[in-house]
């Protein structure tokens, strides 16, 4: 019976196909799950070895040095031109380019000899670096929409040589490398060399960038306090659509597009804005939400007192060496009158640092510097940044808890020795 057998036939094919699937997966499934275990090994072994973000012992591979995991370094999916540095860039008026930008979209604020530039996110986002000089500096602008950072470093080096930065395609802890003339790479998050390439280069690896004091601000409030500045002028020889963002609602998501090797839950939201500094290898976080509390904050860090003002007008933090003389202030916020006075003097002061009443008028507090991150970005480059008034706030409540935990333990203790009689008796 041809047709028998036929079907006969077919159905042990079929059964062939079956086990030919099993076993397939069978070996997919394996082999899974020995690269993956392979890869919590080799994961482990570079968290050891690592301080911070960076690698305390330098790796090599095809050729290059490297300064982080190189197996941590992701391709974006972006090439180089297509997202192309400006070099030469040209300024206009607020006039000019009011009607392009948002009134409570960001730029950078940065002030050289008395006159502000503006650089606007929404070109930042399709070019990442400004290679720009401004009077007698000349600086490279930087923001990566990934983490939110917003940084200005000095490109003028003690070698002599004038770095110019742009777009290196790679990414990192969710964060863009830039890449110089010579093919070196670094961290735009904080400017230090992470990946060596060419040795005739007077750049070294670990080498780190001077960062140039910048503030992100609103559109609308830069406009209104420098009406006469410059802004970045969307003639860029290029044409992008500067009114869309390149990451759609990135910045309104909690989405995090790349792997990052350290997460920190003590902020509940990944994507909180804090104003984070370093000074003297110590780190921390400012958490603008947070912030908005008590407003002013003082502490210690790197060995130098430091205060921060949050300005609920502007919607930032402002940071300052708060060492004035031969004193050292701190600061109160009177929340009736809503103003700031130092604790020392009484003097009065205002967001911006100055003594406007009391015996220190006139006085101007040193501002540092304290650019805007995402609070997974930060925390991914420090992992042992402190958090202002979080930090504070949890050690007083493990305190309060380890009191009360001694306080019920002497007391079930002393309610023991009353109800348990004498033995000898």
């Amino acid at each position: 019976m041809p047709g028998k057998d036929c079907f006969i036939l077919a159905y042990m094919d079929r059964k062939k196909q079956i086990a030919l699937i099993l076993i397939t997966a069978i070996i997919v499934f394996t082999a899974f799950t020995i690269i993956r275990a392979e890869r919590l090994r080799n994961a482990a072994g570079v968290e050891s070895a690592m301080t911070g973000s960076l690698l305390t012992t330098a790796e090599n591979f095809q050729g290059q040095s490297y300064l982080i995991p190189h197996a941590q370094v992701v391709d974006s999916g972006l090439k180089a031109a297509d997202v192309p540095a400006l070099t030469n860039p040209k300024f206009t008026t607020v006039t000019a380019m009011d009607s392009l930008l948002g009134d409570n979209l960001f730029g950078i604020d940065v002030e050289v000899g008395g006159q502000h530039r503006f650089y606007p996110y929404q070109i930042l986002n399709w070019h990442r670096v400004v290679n720009d000089t401004f009077g007698d500096k000349q600086l490279i602008i930087t923001f990566d929409p990934l983490t939110g950072a917003a940084i200005v470093y000095e490109a003028s080096q003690k070698s002599g040589e004038t770095l110019s930065l742009s777009f290196g395609g790679s990414v990192y802890n969710d964060g863009e490398l830039l890449v110089d003339s010579a093919n070196n790479q670094w961290l735009q998050i904080d400017g230090t060399q992470v990946i060596h390439k060419n040795s005739a280069s007077s750049m070294l690896l670990g080498d780190k960038l001077t960062q140039y004091p910048s503030q992100s601000m609103k559109w609308k409030d830069w406009k209104s306090i420098f009406p006469n500045g410059e802004v970045l002028s969307s003639e860029t020889g290029y044409t992008r659509d500067y009114i869309r963002h390149p990451y759609g609602q990135y910045e309104s998501s909690l989405s995090i597009y790349f792997p990052v090797n350290h997460t920190d839950s003590r902020i509940g939201n990944a994507k909180w804005w804090v104003d984070g500094l370093s000074i003297n290898g110590e780190h921390l976080a400012l958490v603008k939400t947070v912030m908005q509390g008590p407003y002013v904050y003082n502490t210690v860090l790197g060995g130098v007192p430091i205060s921060a003002f949050y300005d609920t007008d502007l919607d930032m933090t402002h940071v300052f060496n708060s060492v004035v003389g031969d004193k050292t202030l701190t600061f109160t916020r009177d929340a009736t009158r809503q103003t700031i006075s130092d604790d020392q003097t009484k003097s009065i002061w205002s967001m911006t640092g100055v003594a406007t009443e009391g015996p220190l008028k006139g006085t101007v507090m040193q501002m540092i510097n304290a650019p805007e991150y995402y609070w997974f970005a930060w925390a991914a480059t420090y992992p042992d940044t402190r958090v202002a008034i979080i930090d504070e706030q949890k050690a007083k409540d493990d305190a309060d808890k380890a009191a009360a935990a001694a306080q019920t333990t002497t007391d079930g203790t002393a309610s023991k020795d009353i109800t348990t009689p004498d033995a000898t008796k």
